[in-house]
């Protein structure tokens, strides 16, 4: 099959409808008649539709595309009285919240640690004992799942026996333990390396009584009594 740039104008013409008359009688006939032009013209009237629905496509994309933007301005329009106050709140809320965690972390710096005291590797050095008024305890930013091993539930230990707290934590850092007596005062307050798992306390100065203990925040605590 010969086609020349004469069948493809008339190709053209079948497909937008120009092709009139005898003209169009002709070419009828010649698709039936001739198979390889006929799988032409259907061919290339395929392709006409392909792309007017592409153009359709398009041309409703763009036409819902226009409509999501004049939803969204006629939404700010008409709720802009309560939009812009509450960004304005945010912004509040996130500067106190960034003045507040400044402040917070200027303090931490000037924290100081009790004496050391009595450590397994620190026999020698005697433990530092609070008898004083009950004090507001800083605390200590170390997130991590401490479990308190012993003393546990009220154990009783002798006056002046040494006391070894044992406990697990998966940190790497150093915390700090804390005894406090029936009175919720704390007389002991001691530098620990939470990987060693556990601290002694050789001289034992605590007096008769009950005890509770724990390491950084009062959120797990463990409980012992010196007996007389």
């Amino acid at each position: 099959m010969e086609i020349n740039e004469k069948d493809l104008g008339y190709i053209e013409d079948f497909i937008d409808g120009s092709l009139t008359g005898s003209a169009l009688a002709a070419f009828e006939q010649r698709m039936k008649q001739d198979e390889d032009f006929a799988r032409l013209v259907n061919m290339r009237v395929a392709m006409a539709e392909l792309n007017s629905e592409a153009n359709e496509y398009a041309q409703l994309k763009e036409l819902i595309g226009d409509a999501i933007k004049k939803e969204k301005a006629s939404i700010f329009y008409t709720y802009r009285q309560y939009i812009l106050p509450v960004a304005a709140s945010i912004v509040i809320i996130f500067g106190i919240y960034l003045v507040i965690q400044f402040q917070g972390k200027s303090g931490e710096g000037t924290t100081r640690f009790a004496e050391k005291a009595d450590s397994t590797s620190r026999a020698d050095t005697p433990s530092t004992l609070y008898m004083d008024e009950p004090e507001v305890l800083a605390k200590i930013k170390i997130y991590d799942s401490t479990v308190l091993k012993s003393p546990v539930e009220k154990e009783q230990i002798n006056a002046g026996e040494s006391i070894r707290f044992v406990w697990q934590s998966n940190s790497d850092q150093f915390g700090t333990l804390y005894v406090i007596n029936d009175k919720e005062v704390v007389v002991l307050r001691q530098e620990v390396n939470m990987q060693e798992h556990s601290f002694v306390l050789i001289v034992n100065r605590l007096p008769q009584g009950e005890y509770k203990w724990y390491i950084n925040e009062p959120t797990k605590t463990g409980s012992f009594i010196i007996l007389k």
